[in-house]
């Protein structure tokens, strides 16, 4: 019986240990943020730059693939480097960091000429 008795005590302390290290971090850690990109917009430059350069369909569709991977390795880090969460920015009104120049950038992208 005391070998019951001790492991459940055990069990006890361990349960409320792990509670308080989950509350202790949620309190000492500060929420993630979220931030938003335009991947419509970073599609739709890619595109028209890939549009401008002579090429075949394998390697239009080899040049798609490695933006894929471009694009979501530069989200990834983003995400860690802000500690958040993106979002696509249609599906944001307002309050989040807007992080399309940013990712622009790491996929060295040209900025889009604004509209006449």
């Amino acid at each position: 019986m005391n070998d019951f008795k001790t492991a459940g005590i055990a069990a006890v302390v361990a349960a409320f240990v792990a509670l308080i290290v989950a509350i202790g971090g949620r309190l000492i850690s500060p929420p993630p943020q979220f931030i938003t990109v335009q991947v419509e917009q970073l599609l739709a430059e890619h595109i028209q730059a890939q549009a401008k350069q002579e090429a075949t369909a394998e390697q239009r569709l080899q040049a798609a693939e490695a933006f894929a991977r471009r694009l979501d390795s530069a989200l990834g880090e983003a995400a860690q480097r802000h500690g958040a969460i993106i979002l696509a920015s249609g599906a944001v009104v307002r309050g989040a960091v807007d992080v399309t120049p940013e990712m622009r950038a790491a996929l060295s992208l040209n900025s889009p000429e604004p509209p006449p």
